[in-house]
């Protein structure tokens, strides 16, 4: 019965410890942590060199590497293909640029920008779309009335009556079979929407890790296998129709490689990626007429990489920034908290344990609070218990977690 007693004790004071290690460090970090501006860069095609925004304490601040800062004006000047708009409202716009005439129609066209964080990579989809008419024969897509699964076979269920569509379902099976797919899918990756100029389907990856381009045409189907390099393993592909019509989509290594699957027969060109983890940093690809910015941000750090249209380097720049951890209320909280834990992420949108090892400093304040319970138990108690060195022994190890489950939750007589 005592056994039971403590063994229960014991259970609650783990309980305590993961509750009180998720609540503790959030109303810490709400009361005492500050947010950093994170400095957004630019390759100006005017100056040839990188232009940087950044939140200030009453504006936004506009500087370049030399510490100059500039006024709005004059970085919208100095950003032309960015900024054409409100140029061309002051009647500012240049005629030419680097000895290119500019259309404002080509700058449009050309003008590319979009952004991945890691939580849009870590995340679960369900494995039902709509295949969308590629060639409606009108001027604007339109939903249709039943989507696909790829599981053990291709299938398109009627979204009115959830009844498989047998005939349909068989076309495209069958195209995927002759065209080498090993079911079942393991990614299905496009843009199911209709408010987009054109439709290109899907870049779906088999149980092969083998890529293959799926799209409806009149109703019949269109794939295409896709040749990839060997050795590479997919792991997220971020597909967008555009009328510039460069890429059909670019995709993500399990390596945090990046690649870009062309226009020009399915070509895949592989893009700088040194430094990029997909699991922390937000990829941010920025175009122009003249250059790609490929952009690797998280809250520890920024990196650019500016190349010209063939993904050659021009230029790079990268930028350690502040972070709470690097201030008296980074060190104190690492003094504080043994780990924190938390069931969410802001890497990803899976609900999971996710715990952040502090450094061997809690051990100072853990062994202080260690041996202060120690003898001011055994002094109130005027004997000596195991439960109060096996208490002293878990706030070593556990901090004021520890300690304010141990003395909370107590042993009845």
């Amino acid at each position: 019965m005592i056994f039971s007693a403590k063994l229960s004790r014991y259970l609650l004071v783990i309980t305590a410890i993961i509750v009180v290690s998720m609540v503790l460090p959030y109303f810490y970090s709400m009361l005492f942590y500050n947010s950093y501006p994170v400095p957004r860069a630019y390759f100006s095609p005017v100056s040839k060199d990188f232009i940087f925004t950044k939140a200030g304490t009453k504006d936004l601040l506009r500087y370049d590497r030399t510490g100059k800062t500039y006024t709005r004006e004059e970085f919208e000047r100095l950003t032309p293909l960015f900024n054409y708009r409100q140029l061309l409202y002051r009647e500012e716009m240049p005629d030419s640029l680097n000895g290119v005439k500019l259309d404002i129609q080509d700058v449009k066209l050309n003008n590319v920008f979009y952004a991945i964080k890691p939580y849009e990579i870590f995340k679960y989809t369900i494995m039902l779309n709509p295949l969308i008419e590629s060639a409606p024969g009108r001027p604007d897509l339109q939903m249709p009335r039943e989507f696909f699964r790829i599981g053990e076979k291709m299938e398109f269920i009627d979204c009115s009556t959830n009844e498989v569509k047998s005939e349909m379902s068989n076309l495209f099976n069958n195209a995927l079979i002759e065209s080498g797919f090993e079911f079942p899918a393991i990614g299905v990756y496009g843009n199911p929407s209709t408010r987009k100029p054109f439709d290109e389907g899907y870049l779906v990856i088999d149980s092969n890790d083998k890529l293959f381009h799926i799209k409806r045409i009149q109703n019949k189907p269109f794939v295409r296998k896709v040749e990839i390099p060997e050795g590479i393993k997919i792991d997220y592909i971020y597909l967008r129709e555009s009328n510039l019509r460069e890429q059909y989509a670019l995709f993500i290594t399990d390596k945090n490689k990046i690649f870009i699957v062309s226009y020009d027969n399915y070509k895949i060109v592989e893009i700088p990626s040194d430094g990029y983890d997909r699991k922390e940093m937000q990829l941010v690809i920025k175009g122009n007429m003249f250059y790609r910015e490929i952009g690797f941000v998280s809250d520890k750090i920024v990196k650019s990489i500016v190349t010209d249209r063939n993904y050659k380097v021009i230029d790079t720049y990268s930028e350690i920034l502040k972070t709470n951890e690097d201030f008296l209320v980074g060190d104190v909280s690492n003094y504080l908290f043994p780990f924190k834990l938390s069931l969410t992420s802001s890497d990803n949108l899976y609900v999971d344990f996710y715990t952040q090892i502090s450094d061997l400093r809690f051990l100072i304040v853990s062994s202080i609070l260690a041996l202060f319970y120690f003898f001011f138990s055994k002094k109130r108690e005027n004997k000596f218990q195991y439960t109060q060195l096996l208490d002293a022994v878990i706030i070593l190890f556990t901090g004021i977690y520890g300690l304010m489950a141990v003395v909370f939750i107590k042993l009845e007589s």
